[in-house]
């Protein structure tokens, strides 16, 4: 059976150390794949990039994108985990410490 973690969030809030180091501590097929995302009113989303999949692949090569992999292949694969990436935040009306929305 695989493992499934949808994490979204604004950028540089640490979405990329957190899949890092959950790949780490998996003992199994890891795969990763950043969702596209949608419009809806005040959510914005960030820029779109291979970066965070390349930085995560060079620090786990045997990373799986699943943006261009069989997904029906990979969940067949030995207690596989997938991250979902879903770069999708609310600005903050405030900025600093102000700005976190309870």
């Amino acid at each position: 059976m695989s493992e499934i973690w949808i994490i979204s969030g604004s950028p540089g809030c640490g979405k990329t150390s957190w899949t890092l180091n959950t790949f780490k501590n998996h003992h199994g097929a890891c795969g990763y794949i950043r969702l596209k995302g949608y419009s809806e009113i005040d959510l914005e989303q960030a820029v779109t990039s291979k970066i965070d999949f390349n930085y995560l692949k060079d620090q786990i090569p045997e990373l799986v994108d699943l943006d261009s992999f069989n997904l029906e292949s990979f969940t067949s694969k030995t207690n596989p985990l997938i991250i979902i990436e879903l770069p999708h935040f609310k600005v903050p009306k405030l900025s600093g410490l102000e700005g976190i929305d309870l």
